[in-house]
């Protein structure tokens, strides 16, 4: 579980995943991302800033898988 406190609004977050605070905060942004996109696909004329949105996205999906493969290979080396 990870656990982390924001100390300047006095949060503290926790996630389900095991991983880093990056991992938290890639799948966090995806989720909020994927809730923005939900809402704006029902208005007229938004499909260029979905399509940016998309992007970001997979910019943020491709750094996460990247840091879940260093992780599977520091893991790997030290067992």
């Amino acid at each position: 579980m990870i656990v982390l406190e924001i100390f300047t609004f006095g949060i503290i977050i926790m996630g389900n995943e095991a991983g880093s605070i990056d991992c938290y905060v890639f799948i966090e942004s995806k989720e909020q991302i994927a809730k923005i996109l939900f809402n704006l696909s029902k208005i007229d004329n938004t499909e260029h800033i979905c399509d940016q949105l998309k992007s970001i996205y997979n910019q943020i999906d491709g750094m996460h898988e990247l840091k879940k493969s260093k992780r599977g290979k520091l893991f790997n080396l030290s067992s």
